[in-house]
Parts: C-alpha cells; sequence; structure tokens
C-alpha cells in the first residue's frame, strides 16, 4: 500500500515562489478576506494540483478546520499584533525592528501551518474511499473555492 506524503520544504518553496506573483496574491487575500479562506491551505491545493494529487472532499473539510483552528490560536495573533503596532508605530522608537521581528514570527507559523496540512494529508491512498480514480486533474484549488462559498451561503441561511 503506498502513501501520499508532501514534504513540508518543498511545499514552502513552492509557496514563496507561487505568492510572490502579484495577481495568485491578490486572489488568495481575496479568498481570505472575502470568504475566510486559509491562504496555506490555497497554496497546499495548487501544490497538489501540481503533483496531481487530488485531496478528497472528506480530507479538504478536515484540513480547512484544522488549519483553520491553528490559524485562529496563533497566526492571526500575531497579525493583529502586527496591526495594532502599525497603527501605534508613532509611539514606538523601534516600530521598524519590531515590525520586523513580527513579520518573522508569523512567517515561522505560517511554515508550521504548511507543515500541520503535510502531517495530516499523510494517508494510504486506500484510506479515503470518496477519491475517484478516474479522474485526470486534481482540481483542489478550484473545489477549495466551491467549500468556502458552500460555508458562506451556509451561514447566510443560518443567520
Amino acid at each position: 500500500m503506498s502513501t501520499v506524503q508532501i514534504e513540508p520544504t518543498e511545499l514552502w518553496q513552492f509557496s514563496i515562489t507561487t505568492y510572490q506573483q502579484v495577481d495568485v496574491q491578490q486572489e488568495l487575500l481575496g479568498w481570505q478576506n472575502s470568504y475566510g479562506g486559509n491562504v496555506n491551505l490555497a497554496l497546499f491545493c495548487l501544490y497538489c494540483d501540481d503533483l496531481g494529487i487530488q485531496i478528497s472532499e472528506q480530507e479538504l473539510e478536515f484540513l480547512h478546520q484544522q488549519v483553520s483552528q491553528f490559524s485562529i490560536q496563533f497566526t492571526q495573533s500575531i497579525r493583529v499584533t502586527r496591526e495594532h503596532f502599525k497603527q501605534q508605530k508613532a509611539l514606538l522608537d523601534q516600530y521598524d525592528a519590531i515590525r520586523q521581528h513580527l513579520i518573522e514570527a508569523e512567517l515561522i507559523l505560517e511554515q508550521q501551518e504548511q507543515q500541520l496540512l503535510c502531517t495530516l494529508m499523510s494517508r494510504d491512498e486506500a484510506q479515503f474511499q470518496d477519491i475517484d480514480p478516474s479522474t485526470q486533474s486534481a482540481d483542489n484549488w478550484v473545489r477549495y473555492q466551491g467549500f468556502l462559498t458552500q460555508g458562506q451561503e451556509l451561514g447566510a441561511v443560518e443567520e
């Protein structure tokens, strides 16, 4: 039985290259801001698409839940602090140095989010039965977008 395993360092390098593209960056941030998407999961989906690895609906939902929970608990806290300090920078003599350290801390947490995704995705190919083996391409990013918009519609109905 073979195992699907994504290497975190390769994902990180792919992410850096991909995220540097302004149009990709804007699109991913748009999904994050409008639909609560996770940029690292979106990059993970794009990377899996590139490798031809299909993520099942069950896995996609699980990965979103887990990485969102980690992000809320850790990564977003740094982002909020960084934004607060930015608004108060006139009061901080060492603002530039503090900002740089916060960015570095945020990037370490971003890497940990990706490592979490890689760890959670390591599984036996036969473990998830809802993957259609006849599918030629893995459209994980498109399906993640659908998952996010469906969640938004469900949230609107529940309110």
